[in-house]
C-alpha cells in the first residue's frame, strides 16, 4: 500500500508540474513525385528510429513511458463540469470495440469508483460524481490507456460514481485523421532526419522541430549506370547525393593492384572496395570521369566552395557534412546538412588506409598533372581542399546538373 500511495503522489506532482507538448509533423512530396510512400525518422540525439507509413503523421511528444504514460493521447480524453454539485462529464475516444475500464483514484492511491463494460469504437461519454478532492482518472482498453488529473470542487458528502451516458458514432469521422499517427519520443532541441521515399527515389531532410509543420520532400531521380538508386538532399540551392557513389562497371576488377608502373601516368581506371554498403567505391581520377549518374556530375571546386559557404565556411562545414555513424570515435559530425559523409579513407600504393579517420571526395577541377579533392577527418569540424596524384582512389559525391 505504501508503494502504491507514493506512486500516485508522484502522478499528481508530475501532472501538476509537467506541461507535456506534442508536435504533429505531416509529409508531402514535390518534384518528380507528390506521393510519399514512407518516411524513416531518425532522432540523432536519442539514437532512435521509427517508420511512418503512407498517409500517417508523426506525433512528437516529450512524455516518457517508463512507469505510466500519464499524458498519453491527452487530446482523446476530457473532463468538463456540468454543475456545481460535483457532477462532471468524462469523454474519451475508444479506437477499437471491446472491454474498456474507467477508474477514479484518490490522492492516496485507493480506487473510489470504477466502471467496466464493452464499448463501441468512437467517443464515449460518462457522468462522474465525486466529493471535493484531487483524483486521477485512468482509462484502459486493450490497446490504449489514458490518464487525466481531476480536481473536484464540490462539497463533501457526494458519493463517487461513474455512469455511462452515450456513444457518439459520428465522432469517428472527426477522429479518423487524428488517430492516424506514429508517436516518437522527442525533447526540445533534438535533431531529426527524415528519409522520405517515393518509389525508388529517396530524399533526406534535417529538422529541429519547435511547432506543428509539414515536411515537403523534393524528389529527384539519382540512378547510376547499373540502375542503383541513391538518396539525395537539398543544401542551399544545390541537390547533392546523400551517400557515396557505389557504381562499378561490369567489366571492372574491384581492388585492382596499383603498382609503381601506374603512378598516375597510365590513364587507366581503377576501382577499390573496403565496405561497399558503408563507404561505396574508391575511384582513381580516370575512373571518376565516367562514373557519374546521368543528370549528375562530380562537383567543381566552385561548387564545393558554394556548399561550404552555405554551411558557414570551411571551419565549421565538415561537422555539418559528416554522418553521426561510420566514423571512428570521437566523431564531431552532426549531419545537420543530411550530406551523410562517411570516413571511407583512400587507396594508394599502400592499400586502402585511414578508413573511419578520413574521408576524401574528388573535385572535377584539375591543376596541371594533379586533381583537386576535399578532405574531412573524424575529430575536426574543418574542411580542407588539396590537389594531389590522380592515381589515388577516393570517394565520389555528385551534384545534380542545373
Amino acid at each position: 500500500m505504501k508503494t502504491k500511495t507514493l506512486f500516485f503522489l508522484f502522478c499528481m506532482i508530475f501532472i501538476h508540474n509537467h506541461q507535456a507538448f506534442t508536435y504533429t509533423i505531416s509529409f508531402a512530396g514535390t518534384g518528380i513525385s507528390t506521393t510519399v510512400d514512407s518516411v524513416i525518422v531518425q532522432n540523432l540525439n536519442k539514437k532512435t528510429t521509427t517508420v511512418v507509413a503512407s498517409g500517417l503523421d508523426l506525433c512528437l511528444t516529450d512524455v516518457t513511458t517508463g512507469v505510466e504514460n500519464l499524458n498519453e493521447l491527452n487530446s482523446d480524453i476530457s473532463i468538463s463540469l456540468t454543475s456545481g454539485n460535483g457532477n462532471y462529464i468524462l469523454k474519451y475516444y475508444a479506437p477499437e470495440m471491446g472491454s474498456s475500464s474507467v477508474y477514479i483514484y484518490s490522492i492516496n492511491g485507493n480506487i473510489v469508483s470504477e466502471y467496466t463494460s464493452n464499448l463501441q469504437t468512437g467517443e464515449n461519454s460518462f457522468e462522474i460524481s465525486a466529493p471535493k478532492g484531487i483524483y486521477v482518472i485512468k482509462v484502459s482498453g486493450n490497446s490504449y490507456r489514458y490518464f487525466k488529473k481531476f480536481i473536484c470542487q464540490s462539497t463533501a458528502g457526494i458519493i463517487p460514481k461513474i455512469t455511462f451516458r452515450n456513444h457518439n458514432l459520428r465522432n469517428d469521422m472527426i477522429r479518423t485523421k487524428t488517430n492516424n499517427f506514429v508517436t516518437m519520443l522527442f525533447s526540445p532541441g533534438d535533431q531529426l532526419i527524415y528519409s522520405g521515399k517515393s518509389g525508388n527515389n529517396c530524399t533526406l531532410v534535417a529538422d529541429i522541430p519547435n511547432a506543428d509543420k509539414t515536411i515537403t520532400f523534393e524528389f529527384h531521380e539519382c540512378k547510376d549506370l547499373n540502375g542503383k538508386y541513391y538518396a539525395v538532399t537539398k543544401i542551399g540551392t544545390q541537390i547533392w547525393m546523400a551517400e557515396n557513389l557505389a557504381y562499378l562497371p561490369q567489366s571492372a576488377t574491384a581492388d585492382a593492384t596499383i603498382g609503381a608502373e601506374d603512378a598516375g601516368n597510365s590513364g587507366k581506371a581503377f576501382y577499390y572496395i573496403k565496405d561497399l554498403a558503408k563507404y561505396g567505391v574508391l575511384y582513381n581520377w580516370f575512373a571518376s570521369q565516367t562514373a557519374a549518374p546521368d543528370g549528375w556530375h562530380i562537383p567543381s571546386n566552385a561548387e564545393w566552395n558554394a556548399l561550404t559557404t552555405y554551411l558557414g565556411g570551411n571551419n565549421v562545414a565538415a561537422g555539418k557534412l559528416k554522418s553521426t555513424t561510420n566514423w571512428n570515435n570521437p566523431n564531431s559530425g552532426t549531419n545537420e546538412s543530411c550530406f551523410s559523409a562517411t570516413g571511407g579513407g583512400y587507396r594508394d600504393t599502400g592499400g586502402i588506409i585511414y578508413v573511419g579517420s578520413y574521408g576524401y571526395w574528388w573535385s572535377s577541377s584539375q591543376s596541371g598533372p594533379y586533381a583537386w579533392f576535399i578532405m574531412l577527418n573524424n575529430t575536426s569540424n574543418g574542411l580542407n581542399m588539396y590537389n594531389d596524384y590522380t592515381f589515388v582512389g577516393r570517394s565520389i559525391r555528385c551534384v545534380m546538373n542545373q
